[in-house]
């Protein structure tokens, strides 16, 4: 019988921490922001992998994610190391790097993508503070691609800069052929002290009340809904929506980012230092040699696992107006 040593039998190993967006609200998987650039080697991927290998570990999901996973050089061969022990790989980004010819290398691998989208409608796909514009129309044609390629998820956090637009959003994707849209609400983690600078403007600022429409949004949803489940220690509602042709769109509608304090219940994290990420708000880590054996390596995970917030509020029981 395999061994579960993972949460959920889930892993997200954040291969960098670099990206080339610099969106607001970004707490960048707990690495600190603008710090020097690092990038997960190959070696430390390499004896990961043959320790759950070795020592028949059962992981369901490996989530790469960054940073911008697409920036690291070794990213196709990372994410070949990880076939041999995982039954799927997702790999997070924010689609402004991908390319048709590299869609069609991960629809071979069978990686179902996850693309961080905030806006189909703005100047650019996400409230990106300090570097140039991306090419929307680039991003939704790449997107639209990826839809007849493989699994193609989405990711959206509800702020002042899209609240408007939710709808019309959830709408798009699920004509575009998206199984998945994820819309999150935000939480002030406030990681770049934004709300501090008098030069930013108030749009990029996280201590917004707009997105408390994430919870108008999540009540007129489950009633458009044939089905949907309630996961309250997580977080999170699933609504299930029916398309034209009877087949399913999954609207995940997420309160889960050090708001219900659940990191214990998602997944086993490994930031771009190699390290276990035991609470991203507070940047603490704890350091993993995956060269040891077994015993060492397990009881570290599961150390972690006891120092990470496990929640046991039902985040709806504190609502008033929720319906589920």
């Amino acid at each position: 019988m395999k061994k579960n040593v993972l949460i959920n039998n889930k892993l997200r190993i954040a291969i960098t921490n670099q990206c080339n967006l610099s969106c607001f609200y970004c707490h960048n998987e707990g690495q600190p922001i603008c710090n020097k650039k690092q990038f997960i080697s190959m070696d430390y991927i390499k004896s990961m992998i043959k320790w759950f290998k070795d020592n028949d570990v059962y992981i369901e999901v490996i989530n790469i994610t960054g940073g911008e996973p697409l920036l690291h050089p070794n990213l196709l061969e990372i994410i070949d190391e990880c076939k041999l022990v995982c039954d799927q790989i997702h790999l997070n980004t924010n689609a402004t790097l991908l390319t048709k010819e590299l869609i069609d290398i991960l629809s071979e691998k069978n990686v179902q993508i996850k693309v961080g989208i905030d806006s189909f409608y703005a100047e650019q796909t996400k409230p990106n503070i300090y570097t140039t514009k991306n090419n929307v129309e680039k991003v939704l044609e790449l997107m639209k691609y990826a839809a007849t390629k493989t699994v193609l998820e989405l990711n959206t956090v509800l702020t002042r800069y899209n609240y408007k637009d939710i709808d019309d959003m959830i709408k798009f994707a699920i004509d575009m052929g998206a199984e998945c849209l994820k819309v999150i609400k935000l939480n002030d983690l406030n990681p770049r002290g934004l709300n501090e600078k008098d030069n930013i403007s108030e749009d990029f600022k996280t201590n917004q009340k707009e997105p408390e429409i994430f919870w108008e949004i999540q009540d007129r949803w489950i009633k458009k809904a044939w089905h949907y489940d309630v996961w309250p220690y997580r977080g999170k509602v699933e609504a299930y929506i029916k398309k034209e042709d009877e087949s399913e769109f999954v609207l995940l509608l997420c309160d889960e980012v050090c708001a219900c304090g659940g990191c214990a219940n998602l997944f086993t994290p490994i930031d771009s230092n190699g390290d276990l990420m035991i609470c991203p708000k507070r940047h603490i880590t704890e350091k993993i040699d995956f060269t040891q054996d077994y015993d060492t390596v397990s009881n570290i995970l599961k150390q972690g696992r006891l120092k990470m917030c496990d929640s046991s509020v039902n985040r709806y029981d504190l609502r008033d107006n929720f319906e589920g």
